[in-house]
């Protein structure tokens, strides 16, 4: 029975570090062009946090094969969040979801000077856009770590004098179900 559990185990921590490096191709081409080129970034921080929380979770019930499956994709996820804001900051921002919304109003026979105003327009959208993804994505990751690191905090066993009081407020069992809602 033992060796089936390591097994199951293993072939869990393989398929987690597997799929959290899925996108890592993508993302190191990204750094290599100095633009996200279209990535959406927006999940990378909810991959992030539900990896933070299968950590902790871990940890609370001492699970070598869960931490280890779990605190690499974490670390990796964490390197994509860190890198979408470093790219965001540094492009001109993305200009798909800008031109889709201006597209229809782009005169495609009109002056010159239109298609400035135009292209004026859309680069103006491109870095309110830009400012917002990196705003949205660096505000995601903290609050996520912070969650993470209070739910820690609060949920772990106390043997700290003062505290004592949480391990009667959240019981082993309050504990657990709260980290598998999580």
């Amino acid at each position: 029975m033992s060796l089936v559990l390591h097994l199951i185990g293993f072939g869990g921590m393989v398929l987690a570090f597997a799929l959290s490096v899925a996108p890592l191709k993508a993302v190191l081409e990204a750094r290599k062009t100095g633009s996200l080129g279209g990535l959406d970034t927006r999940n990378w921080t909810l991959f992030f946090f539900c990896n933070m929380m299968w950590t902790l979770y871990s940890m609370e019930i001492r699970d070598i094969w869960l931490f280890l499956s779990s605190i690499v994709p974490m670390c990796a996820w964490l390197w994509f969040c860190v890198t979408g804001v470093e790219l965001l900051s540094q492009e001109e921002g993305e200009l798909a979801p800008a031109v889709s919304r201006a597209s229809t109003n782009l005169p495609h026979d009109g002056p010159p000077a239109d298609w400035l105003q135009d292209f004026e327009e859309v680069h103006n959208m491109s870095a309110i856009y830009r400012k917002q993804a990196i705003k949205s994505l660096r505000g995601k990751v903290a609050v996520g770590m912070l969650v993470g690191a209070l739910l820690s905090f609060f949920l772990s066993p106390r043997s700290m004098t003062g505290l004592e009081f949480l391990d009667d407020v959240f019981t082993p069992s309050i504990r657990l179900v709260i980290f598998s809602i999580l």
